[in-house]
Protein backbone atom coordinates (compact mmCIF):
# COMPACT_ATOMS: atom_id res chain seq x y z
CA UNK A 1 0.00 0.00 0.00
CA UNK A 2 2.33 2.67 0.65
CA UNK A 3 4.17 2.25 -2.58
CA UNK A 4 0.48 3.26 -4.17
CA UNK A 5 0.31 6.45 -1.49
CA UNK A 6 3.34 7.85 -2.11
CA UNK A 7 2.82 7.81 -5.99
CA UNK A 8 -0.95 9.28 -5.02
CA UNK A 9 -0.01 11.68 -2.47
CA UNK A 10 4.19 11.78 -2.04
CA UNK A 11 6.23 10.89 0.95
CA UNK A 12 4.87 13.84 3.47
CA UNK A 13 1.78 12.42 2.93
CA UNK A 14 1.48 8.80 2.36
CA UNK A 15 3.13 7.41 5.85
CA UNK A 16 0.35 9.74 7.63
CA UNK A 17 -2.87 8.35 5.58
CA UNK A 18 -0.52 4.70 5.66
CA UNK A 19 -0.59 5.13 9.84
CA UNK A 20 -4.30 5.93 9.97
CA UNK A 21 -4.86 2.78 7.92
CA UNK A 22 -2.95 0.87 9.95
CA UNK A 23 -4.49 2.20 13.42
CA UNK A 24 -8.22 1.07 11.92
CA UNK A 25 -6.98 -2.56 11.04
CA UNK A 26 -4.88 -3.06 14.13
CA UNK A 27 -7.35 -2.14 17.08
CA UNK A 28 -9.47 -4.50 15.42
CA UNK A 29 -7.33 -7.02 15.13
CA UNK A 30 -6.39 -6.64 18.81
CA UNK A 31 -10.29 -6.58 19.51
CA UNK A 32 -10.97 -9.84 17.61
CA UNK A 33 -7.55 -11.42 19.16
CA UNK A 34 -8.04 -9.74 22.81
CA UNK A 35 -8.25 -12.51 24.55
CA UNK A 36 -4.55 -14.22 23.25
CA UNK A 37 -2.69 -11.02 23.72
CA UNK A 38 1.04 -11.46 25.49
CA UNK A 39 0.96 -8.31 27.66
CA UNK A 40 4.54 -8.74 28.91
CA UNK A 41 5.92 -9.01 25.34
CA UNK A 42 3.76 -5.82 24.53
CA UNK A 43 5.22 -4.34 27.59
CA UNK A 44 9.14 -4.99 27.10
CA UNK A 45 8.69 -4.01 22.99
CA UNK A 46 7.09 -0.52 24.07
CA UNK A 47 9.69 0.41 26.49
CA UNK A 48 12.02 0.98 23.57
CA UNK A 49 9.37 1.80 21.02
CA UNK A 50 7.89 4.84 22.91
CA UNK A 51 11.47 6.93 22.70
CA UNK A 52 12.48 6.07 19.59
CA UNK A 53 9.39 6.27 18.14
CA UNK A 54 9.11 10.04 19.17
CA UNK A 55 13.04 10.64 18.40
CA UNK A 56 11.49 8.79 14.43
CA UNK A 57 8.50 11.24 13.71
CA UNK A 58 10.82 14.40 15.05
CA UNK A 59 13.01 13.12 12.26
CA UNK A 60 10.52 12.85 9.88
CA UNK A 61 9.08 15.76 10.23
CA UNK A 62 12.50 17.74 9.88
CA UNK A 63 14.49 15.29 7.27
CA UNK A 64 14.68 16.79 3.91
CA UNK A 65 11.98 15.35 1.68
CA UNK A 66 14.66 13.60 -0.97
CA UNK A 67 16.39 11.86 1.79
CA UNK A 68 12.93 10.51 2.84
CA UNK A 69 11.90 9.24 -0.37
CA UNK A 70 15.84 7.54 -0.71
CA UNK A 71 15.54 5.79 2.56
CA UNK A 72 11.95 4.44 1.74
CA UNK A 73 13.24 3.10 -1.16
CA UNK A 74 16.50 1.78 0.32
CA UNK A 75 14.59 -0.03 3.09
CA UNK A 76 12.10 -1.80 0.49
CA UNK A 77 14.60 -3.00 -1.07
CA UNK A 78 15.93 -4.31 1.74
CA UNK A 79 13.12 -5.98 2.82
CA UNK A 80 12.01 -7.72 -0.15
CA UNK A 81 15.84 -8.70 -0.28
CA UNK A 82 16.05 -9.93 3.15
CA UNK A 83 12.55 -11.51 2.89
CA UNK A 84 14.79 -14.47 0.04
CA UNK A 85 17.94 -14.20 1.20
CA UNK A 86 16.93 -15.53 5.13
CA UNK A 87 16.30 -19.20 5.21
CA UNK A 88 16.06 -21.62 8.50
CA UNK A 89 14.88 -20.85 11.80
CA UNK A 90 15.37 -18.21 13.57
CA UNK A 91 16.91 -18.91 17.37
CA UNK A 92 14.30 -18.39 20.40
CA UNK A 93 13.83 -14.77 21.20
CA UNK A 94 13.86 -13.91 24.57
CA UNK A 95 11.52 -11.40 25.99
CA UNK A 96 13.81 -8.74 27.10
CA UNK A 97 14.95 -8.75 23.45
CA UNK A 98 11.81 -6.87 22.51
CA UNK A 99 12.84 -3.85 24.32
CA UNK A 100 15.61 -2.61 21.42
CA UNK A 101 12.98 -4.58 19.09
CA UNK A 102 10.31 -2.19 19.83
CA UNK A 103 13.04 0.84 19.57
CA UNK A 104 14.42 -0.09 16.27
CA UNK A 105 10.90 -0.89 14.80
CA UNK A 106 9.13 1.99 16.29
CA UNK A 107 12.25 4.50 14.51
CA UNK A 108 11.62 3.33 11.64
CA UNK A 109 7.87 2.98 11.47
CA UNK A 110 7.93 6.60 12.55
CA UNK A 111 10.41 7.50 10.22
CA UNK A 112 9.22 5.87 6.68
CA UNK A 113 5.46 4.19 7.74
CA UNK A 114 6.03 0.81 7.75
CA UNK A 115 8.23 -1.71 9.58
CA UNK A 116 5.83 -4.09 10.42
CA UNK A 117 7.69 -7.11 8.23
CA UNK A 118 11.04 -6.64 10.32
CA UNK A 119 9.56 -7.57 13.17
CA UNK A 120 7.09 -10.19 12.68
CA UNK A 121 10.09 -12.99 12.81
CA UNK A 122 10.95 -12.25 15.94
CA UNK A 123 7.16 -12.55 17.52
CA UNK A 124 6.97 -15.56 15.53
CA UNK A 125 10.36 -16.96 17.29
CA UNK A 126 9.20 -16.27 20.32
CA UNK A 127 6.70 -18.48 19.93
CA UNK A 128 3.68 -16.45 19.52
CA UNK A 129 1.19 -18.41 16.86
CA UNK A 130 -2.03 -17.91 15.93
CA UNK A 131 -4.20 -15.59 17.71
CA UNK A 132 -1.52 -14.75 20.39
CA UNK A 133 0.79 -13.69 17.47
CA UNK A 134 -1.81 -11.71 15.87
CA UNK A 135 -3.37 -9.77 18.77
CA UNK A 136 0.08 -9.10 20.58
CA UNK A 137 1.73 -7.85 17.10
CA UNK A 138 -1.26 -5.85 16.55
CA UNK A 139 -1.34 -4.32 20.25
CA UNK A 140 2.11 -3.45 19.75
CA UNK A 141 1.55 -1.74 16.00
CA UNK A 142 -1.30 0.30 17.59
CA UNK A 143 -0.22 1.67 20.24
CA UNK A 144 3.50 2.24 18.66
CA UNK A 145 1.15 4.50 15.92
Amino acid sequence: LLPVLILMFGVRDAVPILTAAQVIGNASRVWINRRDVHYPVVGWFLIGAVPMGLLGGWLFAAAPLPFLTRLLGFLLLVLVVGRHVTSGKMPPMRLRWFAPLGGFTSFLSALVGTAGPIAAPFFLAFGLVKGAYIGTEALTALLMH
